[in-house]
């Protein structure tokens, strides 16, 4: 009850929008040539690992050569992709998306085998959809617009707000 009287007595809206716009204030922005604008960051996922491994090393280079992504060696993917490898099992995940288990206790968890097959193939998979998404970032293999988006004339008051009357 303290804690909530608390709450209560300190906690506004206001003040969190305040700490919130404050330190937005701080951060510097990035050019976007460094962001939304960069070269895409495709990449062919190698799915010849070397036999003989240590699970631990078959993690660090499935993970640098497969998903190609090697800043994330130390990442909770790593982390579960080394635990379900020492066990050869593998609990459920949500969505399709391997680092998003489902195990919180209203899931009924099911193990399933785990081999250094289904890791490979893990990762391949998360390389794949960051390819895809790279690519409809960047305008390369999107689907053409529908009519109805394609068609529609923009407002001039709202074209004319956007860039201050200079249309």
């Amino acid at each position: 009850m303290d804690a909530y009287m608390g709450v209560k007595k300190h906690y506004t809206w206001e003040q969190t929008a305040k700490i919130w716009e404050n330190h937005l204030d701080t951060i510097q922005k990035r050019p976007l040539s460094e962001t939304w604008d960069s070269e895409p960051r495709i990449h062919e996922p190698n799915t010849d690992a070397p036999k003989e491994l240590s699970n631990e090393n078959f993690v660090r280079w499935i993970i640098s050569n497969t998903w190609c992504e090697p800043n994330k060696m130390n990442s909770y993917t790593a982390l579960r992709l080394l635990r379900d490898l020492n066990y050869g099992k593998s609990i459920g995940h949500t969505g399709g998306v391997y680092f998003n288990e489902s195990s919180h206790l209203a899931q009924q968890i099911k193990y399933s085998d785990f081999s250094d097959d289904d890791a490979v193939e893990k990762m391949k998979d998360m390389c794949q959809k960051r390819n895809y998404w790279e690519k409809r970032r960047v305008g390369i293999d999107c689907p053409p617009m529908p009519n109805f988006v394609t068609a529609v004339k923009p407002d001039q008051k709202e074209i004319d707000m956007l860039t201050g009357g200079e249309s």
